[in-house]
């Protein structure tokens, strides 16, 4: 097998060394992509593939014989190889069903040293806090923590903030590119959960994960919302702590808040809550299919999701695809099984069939 695929494949197995995950290229103490892959993940690759077994008999073999020239037959290992790689492609292309249900949960990802130590200063949502708790120190000041989708776009979030704050130490910025080349940015608007309207007014104001136009949902109180700079607002009839606004939220500092707002409407009705401004709720389009399908209007060509998919929602939930809905002027939009809701097509994933 040439050198260059071997690389590619050592990359499939976790490394012993600094403990980053299969797909990510092994790193140094300080946090960087390392030159080469590790020695010892390609130990780990043998493994795998079983080379490690088959020269471990050649051994026994050599041993019973009474000699001690052990011959390692290259053709053979070669051919391990090449099955290994045969079935690594095989799961990628058909995942487990495991990985069906949790695309990420299960796994776990490595976070710099000097993001790991700048997360330990600050507070976070309660999954995130959990993840960094549960995590374990990897090679030099690296944490390995439990992945999921949520924590990965608090994560990124965090990281971007430190690119864009003035004053951040050299070390701070290159952990945070790191991070975003290997887990990417977050979303533009992100769903945060909290017991109380009390603590999201607070958690607005101090946390570095929650942006303008991110969505507030407080399902004990049966409020929903979003923050409009510095402000969190509710949409739903019952505020709590929040602030209220009289003007249509949709077309609210012209139109600077109309994905934020759409979106918490969506997740307000599926939770049942009532709005505070009815009449700028998509209910209109029950009663109006005309303006739901207009006549002669075509669909989306190659619709994203096909009825009965399963897809990641922008709240990091997992649900099924009812069908799908087109309006002129508008996003594609999912209509889930679960209580009818509606989600923006572009913020939703496919998990593997």
């Amino acid at each position: 097998m040439e050198s260059t695929e071997l690389t590619d494949l050592v990359s499939s197995v976790t490394c012993p060394t600094c403990h980053v995950t299969a797909g990510i290229r092994c790193t140094t103490r300080a946090g960087k992509p390392a030159r080469e892959q590790h020695g010892r993940r390609f130990d780990a690759l043998d493994q795998a593939a079983g080379i490690a077994e088959h020269r471990a008999a050649a051994r026994r073999e050599a041993e019973a014989r009474g000699g001690w020239l052990v011959t390692f037959d290259r053709a053979a290992e070669a051919a391990l190889l090449t099955a290994y790689a045969a079935r690594i492609a095989k799961s990628v292309d058909t995942p487990p069903v495991a990985a069906q249900a949790a695309p990420v949960t299960g796994r776990t990802v490595t976070i710099p040293g000097a993001l790991a130590d700048h997360l330990a200063t600050l507070t976070t949502d309660t999954e995130t806090d959990t993840a960094l708790a549960a995590g374990r120190r990897g090679r030099g000041r690296t944490l390995v923590i439990p992945a999921t989708i949520p924590v990965l776009h608090s994560i990124s979030r965090i990281a971007e903030t430190l690119l864009d704050t003035k004053g951040t130490s050299r070390a701070q910025r290159a952990a945070a590119r790191l991070w975003i080349t290997r887990a990417g940015h977050a979303p533009a608007v992100m769903v945060h959960q909290f017991d109380s309207t009390d603590e999201a007014y607070d958690a607005t104001q101090c946390r570095d994960d929650i942006r303008d136009g991110d969505v507030l949902v407080i399902e004990p109180e049966g409020v929903v919302g979003f923050l409009r700079r510095a402000w969190p607002v509710a949409i739903t009839a019952e505020h709590g702590d929040l602030h209220t606004v009289e003007d249509d939220t949709r077309t609210l500092d012209g139109g600077r808040y109309a994905d934020s707002a759409i979106r918490a409407e969506r997740i307000a009705t599926e939770h049942g809550f009532a709005l505070a401004h009815q009449g700028n709720t998509t209910e209109p389009e029950q009663t109006a299919p005309a303006a739901v399908e207009p006549a002669g209007e075509q669909p989306a060509p190659a619709a994203p999701f096909r009825p009965r998919d399963r897809v990641v929602c922008a709240d990091g939930k997992v649900r099924t695809v009812a069908s799908m809905m087109h309006r002129t002027g508008e996003p594609a939009r999912v209509v889930v099984e679960e209580g009818g809701a509606q989600w923006v097509a572009s913020e939703c994933s496919r998990l593997p069939a």
